[in-house]
């Protein structure tokens, strides 16, 4: 009996460094791809050395598909609490 409740918790084990290995690298691509569009789209990060009257009106410009960017990069570093779980 305790060799098959050894068996689900060394389970539980792998399966909690699989989702928080799988948790990082979709953390890492999602912080890639969307630094990469706010670089491209928004010149992200040299944008923020200009004035407020330079940055809002190019952050408004990006429309809703930069909001949503914007969201996923503020986001995903949530990612990294499954990550910690599983370490």
């Amino acid at each position: 009996m305790s060799e098959h409740r050894n068996n689900r918790a060394t389970d539980h084990g792998a399966t909690a460094q699989v989702v928080g290995g799988g948790a990082l690298i979709l953390a890492a691509i999602l912080f890639i791809a969307a630094f990469s569009y706010l670089a491209g789209a928004f010149n992200y990060p040299d944008v923020l050395d200009g004035t407020a009257a330079q940055v809002l009106p190019a952050l408004i410009g990006l429309g809703s598909t930069g909001r949503f960017v914007w969201i996923l990069y503020a986001l995903t570093p949530l990612l990294l609490i499954p990550a910690a779980v599983g370490a």
